[in-house]
């Protein structure tokens, strides 16, 4: 995306590669680790939308969801207009955490405002590290 911030680990320098020794988060220290899967669809020309409402007010109110930010793509191919980010949380628990806290926040409430006629649909799915090295190369099994 064009904010480096919403893709840590391959932007502004950063080139993270599946090295030995080059894992970014430890499952044995985090046991009920889990990913985050947010797929947003949007309207054609609704990823401007959202990347304009992000720089203004986004990074402040998905702050508490970025803390462990693995990765932001978005495609205008294929699949049409879809935005994916991923996001790493310590425990299904702290996920909730994280969201309750964006979401009392109003600056979250006037980013939803800004980007509602550009969001088709948007859905979240949990995921758990894979403990097979060659299918989790960011963990540390």
């Amino acid at each position: 995306p064009p904010i480096p911030a919403l893709n840590p680990l391959w932007s502004d320098g950063n080139d993270w590669l599946p090295d030995p020794g080059n894992e970014r988060w430890d499952l044995a220290a985090r046991p009920d680790m889990v990913v985050e899967e947010t797929e947003i669809a949007m309207r054609p020309g609704g990823l401007l939308v959202f990347w304009q409402a992000m720089e203004t007010i986004g990074l402040e109110a998905t702050a508490p969801l970025r803390n462990q930010t693995l990765g932001t793509w978005f495609s205008m191919t294929g699949r049409l207009h879809r935005m994916l980010a991923y996001r790493v949380f310590d425990s299904p628990a702290e996920r909730d955490a994280r969201h309750a806290e964006a979401a009392e926040s109003k600056a979250m409430s006037a980013f939803e405002d800004a980007i509602r006629d550009a969001v088709l649909s948007q859905h979240t799915t949990l995921l758990r590290p894979v403990p097979v090295a060659p299918m989790s190369p960011l963990f540390r099994l």
